[in-house]
């Protein structure tokens, strides 16, 4: 619904866990558009950080395509599963979610393979988890990590397929939750815009 002053209104519970949709395009490294509901969503992935492509102020970074490239193959014109955390959106409207491809756990994996960093200025879920596997992408010496060839051993991609519970997390610091049960952050963004966001996509609060 529409508040009268523009704004596009959701109820919280309009962004389930478990959610499908098709992914449109990808933006970059960590940020894909897709039809979620009927609407027209730039979706940030959660917890992961990758180098810049398409940012309207800085050059494309160092293993930016690669990143880029490496979720285009992967998710183009895909189906996936989306599931959230507290925050469930960004103050740039942009869903926040960890993506699911069947069973690969794709914010995973883009670490795990040296494609992006993990991303832990604000909490999330399953922040320990992705502190270890960047930790493994480094000792790998895997896309970002990448060390001197030493060796003609080819290094094969990983894939994460196991998604630890709750219990299992060590992190004891609070995870970042909006005021009042907003979906939109009304102060500090807990991810800074990477990509150039159409205007045209709806300016969103809560009912």
């Amino acid at each position: 619904t529409n508040a009268g002053n523009g704004k596009k209104i959701y109820k919280s519970d309009f962004f389930r866990d478990g959610t499908s949709t098709e992914v449109m395009r990808v933006v970059d490294g960590d940020t894909i558009v897709a039809n979620v509901n009927n609407e027209e969503f730039y979706i940030r992935l959660i917890g992961v950080d990758t180098p810049e492509t398409v940012h309207p102020s800085q050059k494309v970074q160092e293993h930016g395509k690669e990143a880029s490239d490496y979720l285009k193959n992967l998710l183009t014109g895909k189906s996936v599963t989306l599931n959230f955390d507290d925050t469930k959106m960004d103050s740039y409207n942009r869903l926040l979610a960890y993506v699911y491809l069947d069973d690969k756990f794709v914010n995973a994996d883009i670490i795990r393979n040296g494609y992006g960093y993990a991303y832990t200025k604000f909490p999330f879920k399953y922040q320990v988890n992705f502190l270890n596997y960047e930790t493994d992408a480094k000792e790998m010496g895997l896309g970002l990590w990448e060390k001197p060839d030493t060796t003609s051993t080819p290094v094969v991609a990983v894939e994460t397929r196991f998604i630890a519970s709750n219990d299992e997390q060590t992190n004891t610091t609070p995870t970042h939750t909006p005021k009042n049960d907003e979906i939109v952050s009304e102060n500090e963004d807990p991810y800074p815009r990477q990509d150039t966001v159409s205007d045209e996509l709806p300016e969103i609060t809560v009912n």
